[in-house]
């Protein structure tokens, strides 16, 4: 066997082939990742306002401004253990599904009653929900 030669599963593959299963799994990954970037863009324009207002409390009201110290303690906390949680393997649940039911119920009581505590109570319950079913 030549060194312009690969073995895949037992066949020998020349480097022609291999660019083309690298492009190919490049286009399956691609076409894997529109579900999400349609979620996260649905996520954006359901969660956008309730984000925004929120920041705009942690600045304006001096009572909440703590919790910008919150969002920065839990990035530093993620960076600190990325490596950790990138090892982890990844299985999803379908238990994420009824919890972002029960989010999503909640952002549209919250919406209806004008309450924007639960709003804001609804969005890491969407979180989580998500993190369960796709990771």
């Amino acid at each position: 066997m030549s060194t312009d030669q690969y073995t895949q599963v037992g066949r020998v593959l020349e480097p022609e082939q291999v660019e083309q299963d690298r492009r190919d799994r490049r286009r399956a990954r691609a076409v894997a990742c529109i579900p999400f970037a349609v979620a996260a863009a649905a996520a954006a324009g359901l969660y956008g306002p309730v984000v925004l207002g929120l920041f705009r409390q942690w600045t304006t009201d001096a009572d909440n401004s703590h919790g910008l110290l919150l969002v920065i303690a839990a990035a530093l906390l993620l960076r600190r253990r990325w490596t950790a949680l990138r090892a982890l393997t990844l299985e999803p649940a379908n238990v994420g599904f009824p919890v972002l039911a029960v989010a999503l119920l909640t952002f549209v009581v919250g919406s209806l009653t004008g309450d924007v505590f639960v709003l804001r109570v609804s969005l890491p319950m969407a979180a989580g929900g998500c993190i369960l079913a796709c990771c």
